[in-house]
């Protein structure tokens, strides 16, 4: 916003190290705090009504939409050398 005097018309985000358990926590409170955030952000810029008609309550009307792209990694693989040649670790490489 500070470059180009425009506020942005998408919001992407990364986020890595979420486990399988914690995607409903990560969609209910971590998206929510985006908005908010985004909310907080449109008040100090624009002042108090958010430049939205004083609808500013971090609602999904008020906040551009959001892609929240997940990444993980499956780490469940163990490797061990073909051959028994005494030692116990993988080559590098």
């Amino acid at each position: 916003f500070l470059q180009n005097q425009k506020k942005p018309e998408r919001i992407l985000v990364y986020r890595d190290g979420i486990s399988d358990g914690s995607f409903s926590r990560v969609q209910a409170l971590e998206i929510q705090c985006f908005r908010t955030a985004f909310m907080e952000f449109k008040k100090e810029i624009f002042g108090d009504n958010g430049g939205d008609g004083g609808n500013a309550n971090g609602s999904v009307l008020n906040c551009p939409p959001i892609t929240f792209v997940v990444c993980m990694t499956r780490n469940n693989i163990k490797m061990v050398p073909a051959r028994d040649d005494g030692k116990k670790n993988v080559w590098s490489g």
